[in-house]
């Protein structure tokens, strides 16, 4: 077709996340997960990170690799809030949860999961759970969490 422009050259979005090494950028604040069941570790979990359940706003996302571990990086995490119940009157850290959606059924030959497809499911033997976590802008924080 002249004049039409091919599918080679149209945009895709593609979701990066950062490798468990990554380091941390100027201005972000990142939890390093370990992700595990029992002795085995949990490659594929999807987590997200938000300051309330999953309705609130996305604040960061990862997946674990096969060793099970992932890196959430978040981007823009002020440095001072207020703090409503004054004194202090600034806090440094955000109440925050982290989401992990896990479906242990999966195994290494299956290739990864689709973390956005996974991120939305629940039931089936799919492992999902919350855990509060408290972060700071320009913090790193390192967790090991038992499925």
């Amino acid at each position: 077709d002249a004049g039409a422009e091919p599918p080679l050259f149209r945009p895709v979005d593609v979701p990066l996340y950062p490798a468990p090494q990554a380091a941390l950028a100027t201005g972000w604040a990142l939890l390093r997960v370990a992700v595990r069941r029992g002795t085995q570790p949990a490659a594929g979990a999807v987590l997200s990170l938000h300051e309330g359940d999953t309705s609130t706003p996305l604040l960061g996302r990862g997946q674990s690799d096969e060793r099970g571990e992932a890196v959430v990086a978040v981007a823009g995490l002020p440095h001072f809030r207020r703090n409503p119940a004054a004194p202090p009157p600034f806090l440094r850290e955000h109440a925050l949860q982290l989401h992990i959606v896990w479906d242990p059924a999966a195994g290494p030959d299956d290739g990864p999961p689709d973390p956005d497809l996974l991120a939305t499911q629940s039931g089936g033997g799919l492992v999902n759970t919350s855990l509060a976590v408290n972060l700071a802008s320009g913090e790193s924080r390192t967790l090991a969490l038992d499925l």
